[in-house]
């Protein structure tokens, strides 16, 4: 895995006055990087500049964005997967003179088919799709697993797939990247978002949220995805959290006339004996309690 970011002048700018891009290059190197580091730059439609390397700075990078002009801007931090580590298979990848992209995750189909030419997965779908236009290049990207960021053709694209992909809440510009740090305002977003030219569509509901910031917070007892993962039905919240956070919750009148007095001591007892009956309680009203919980929080929805 690698992490990655694109964001316009704009947000860069603010992202600098408020929290200083250096920090945010050396954090996504930090958590998942350290075999390679680049950048590209996009202006006009066109990518007016690439620089990558197994011994490209942080502090380089961010110097030579800060001092540039641009549309927007590419980063990427990488580990090896598919292809041998080099400074030609560091992202992004350039195809032609208005095509550049980067990819957090890993394509075992195309991988296995890119240790062949001694290529990374990455370069090899980017090669794959780039005789289609844009729409269908960018579309076909969004049928894989991997994190996609880049420019095609003077249109921006940010698609999660079913990687790590976090939105910066950006003031008045726009950026994406795997992960930010804490302090930094952000929204973790569903599988299946994409941001294509300007516009975003909202991913899948998804039910397996790890808050790993959140062990130790009394609000509302929220799971840890490490252990629950796809089994929503498997409680919403933790059994073992006391029982006036559960209170605070009251059920509601259809689940205590469908499940009776059975159900209102399961669920004063922390839902361990009324498990069954609670938990579709708690999935009617989930997005009620994800928003209310987020605002506890302050904004931030950190997923690792």
């Amino acid at each position: 895995m690698c992490r990655l970011m694109i964001a316009d002048r704009k947000a860069i700018v603010e992202y600098e006055s408020m929290y200083g891009l250096l920090p945010l290059l050396d954090h996504l190197e930090e958590r998942m990087g350290g075999h390679g580091n680049g950048f590209a730059l996009v202006s006009g439609g066109k990518v007016s500049k690439i620089k990558k390397g197994m011994k490209l700075s942080n502090k380089r990078i961010a110097k030579e964005i800060l001092n540039s002009k641009f549309d927007w801007c590419i980063y990427h931090t990488r580990i090896k997967t598919f292809g041998p580590k080099s400074d030609a298979n560091c992202h992004p990848f350039v195809i032609g003179d208005s095509r550049v992209a980067a990819m957090n995750g890993s394509s075992y189909i195309f991988g296995d088919m890119s240790e062949v030419v001694n290529m990374t997965d990455t370069e090899l779908i980017l090669r794959t799709v780039s005789g289609f236009n844009a729409d269908d290049s960018i579309d076909m990207l969004n049928q894989l697993s991997p994190v996609f960021v880049g420019v095609f053709d003077g249109k921006p694209f940010a698609l999660k797939n079913d990687g790590s992909l976090e939105r910066y809440l950006s003031i008045d510009g726009v950026m994406y990247a795997s992960e930010f740090p804490k302090k930094v305002p952000s929204e973790y977003l569903r599988s299946g978002f994409c941001f294509i030219d300007g516009v975003s569509y909202p991913g899948k509901i998804e039910y397996n949220y790890k808050w790993s910031d959140w062990k130790d917070d009394d609000q509302y007892g929220l799971f840890d995805a490490k252990d629950y993962i796809h089994h929503y039905d498997y409680g919403y919240f933790d059994r073992k959290a006391k029982r006036e956070e559960i209170k605070v919750l009251e059920p509601s009148s259809s689940t205590i006339d469908k499940y009776g007095k059975e159900y209102e001591l399961g669920y004063d007892d922390g839902w361990e004996d009324g498990y069954e009956a609670a938990y579709e309680d708690a999935a009617g009203r989930y997005e009620d309690i994800y928003i209310e919980s987020t605002k506890r929080r302050g904004g931030k929805k950190n997923v690792d």
